[in-house]
């Protein structure tokens, strides 16, 4: 996953409860507790995977990175 910027609508991410990600094209490993995932370290997503995290401190600590050499096109969808 090349890292991009990227926002959400606003106060969107302070009204968020849910937020689920899906993991297009290659798999990526993820956090929700505002710690950075490593490859040894976080919840993997595999490529076509989708997962759900709940609760809005959640939300607003996750990070991600790619799990491996390939870039990941990843959806954040969020849920109020």
């Amino acid at each position: 996953m090349t890292m991009s910027s990227f926002s959400f609508a606003d106060g969107a991410l302070s009204k968020a409860r849910f937020a689920t990600i899906t993991s297009h094209t290659a798999g990526v490993v993820f956090t929700y507790h505002g710690s950075n995932p490593t490859a040894l370290s976080g919840h993997a997503i595999p490529a076509g995977g989708t997962i759900q995290v709940q609760g809005n401190a959640n939300v607003n600590a996750l990070r991600l990175i790619r799990s491996s050499s390939t870039d990941a096109t990843v959806s954040i969808t969020l849920e109020g």
